[in-house]
């Protein structure tokens, strides 16, 4: 059974009136409660973080959004060791539309490169991305 990672955390701010957006960096967020030691130690391998930042720079340059849109999508994504995604699940969207557009980023971004040795427990377990737009 798969257990829930909450390692990748998107954000985006929408920017300027010309709908150019501004990348914030990635930011590692906090593993929830119940994870092993393991798993603990795998999510911070430098290979690990290297690895989620780059998915995240993927995932970003693909995530497109109306200009003045704000709002929280939740996404749950399962990636096998090649880097290809196995599985994504939005949790949480205020509209279909948004679901669409983030599903429509992850997919189109993979494949995210083999998973390194050191990173396992990226394709051993669900990560839940969470991507957030607001106004400047």
């Amino acid at each position: 059974m798969n257990r829930f990672v909450n390692v990748l955390t998107v954000g985006m701010m929408l920017a300027c009136a010309n709908a150019r957006y501004v990348n914030h960096p990635y930011q590692e967020a906090p593993v929830k409660d119940g994870v092993s030691e393991a798993t603990r130690a795998c999510l911070a391998n430098p290979a690990a973080q290297v690895y989620l930042r780059e998915m995240h720079r993927k995932i970003i340059e693909a995530w497109a959004v109306k200009f003045g849109t704000e709002a929280q999508i939740v996404a749950r994504l399962s990636i096998n060791d090649s880097g290809k995604v196995r599985g994504v699940q939005i949790l949480k969207s205020p509209t279909q539309e948004l679901s669409d557009l983030a599903t429509k980023a992850i997919l189109s971004s993979a494949p995210f490169g083999s998973v390194p040795d050191q990173a396992s427990c990226l394709s051993a377990n669900a990560l839940r991305l969470t991507f957030k737009t607001w106004r400047k």
